[in-house]
């Protein structure tokens, strides 16, 4: 049964309480607004060297699995949740988000443990649409290869994943718990910290895709650098990042 939701409102909302569960913190500015162009006396206004936390979220919709012609009824024996992990031979996304998490710790994919928008309704009004989902760090999932089909299943009350075809149960942090408790562990976001973001998603995809991948110029300007992290992380990763700073805003 697919959600009654779509996935940009799941994220919207994720993302607005995780960025407001901590008094005290907040989200830095969104990379196209990092910079702001025609500032008072010309030229481009940075909002960067703030110490921060970094979260890059790929926001995934849950099917809910019910009945014994469910594909993994047997395994379960009650109701549950899958999202599909998407085949390498349809897209390297999921290969390149492994990749990516030697990089950074922090990447993870978010889904909901609920279907109904009444209960979407319900959660966000009572600021727990991140407690009920599943948090699944993509640096403890295997790799796929081909046109392999895996998904990933839990159900409403379970804090850990299964990873599918192969039955694996997964070690790790997966609630929402797990992970705000690492807001506290922050690094300078700066410059530096860009540039060198914008040359590992670009190694990553070349890395990924060789011949075929054209890499882009090399830039100088901050303002460049920045907005093509944020093309290259939603267009290529479908990540959103998301950096708490003390203060926010």
């Amino acid at each position: 049964m697919t959600p009654e939701f779509s996935e940009f409102s799941y994220g919207l909302a994720f993302t607005h309480e995780y960025i407001n569960r901590h008094p005290g913190l907040g989200a830095a500015p969104e990379l196209p607004s990092l910079v702001k162009e025609g500032t008072e006396g010309g030229g481009w206004d940075l909002k960067l060297g703030y110490q921060g936390h970094p979260k890059f979220f790929q926001f995934k919709l849950s099917e809910f699995m019910r009945g014994s012609r469910a594909l993994h009824w047997e395994q379960y024996g009650t109701p549950h949740y899958r999202f599909r992990v998407t085949p390498q031979n349809q897209s390297d996304q999921h290969n390149l988000l492994k990749d990516l998490a030697e990089d950074y710790e922090d990447v993870i994919y978010a889904a909901p443990r609920f279907h109904k928008q009444g209960q979407f309704d319900e959660l966000f009004l009572q600021k727990r649409v991140t407690d009920n989902s599943i948090w699944v760090p993509v640096r403890d999932l295997p790799r796929i290869h081909h046109d392999e089909r895996h998904y990933l299943t839990f159900t409403s009350e379970e804090r850990v994943a299964q990873w599918q075809s192969e039955p694996i149960r997964l070690e790790g942090k997966f609630s929402a718990e797990d992970h705000y408790a690492t807001v506290n562990e922050r690094r300078t976001i700066d410059e530096e910290f860009f540039r060198e973001l914008r040359q590992n998603l670009i190694r990553r995809l070349r890395e990924s895709r060789g011949p075929v991948f054209q890499e882009p110029d090399q830039v100088d300007e901050i303002e460049t650098v920045l907005n093509e992290t944020h093309r290259l992380l939603t267009t290529q990763f479908g990540l959103q990042m998301v950096v708490l700073v003390e203060g926010g805003g």
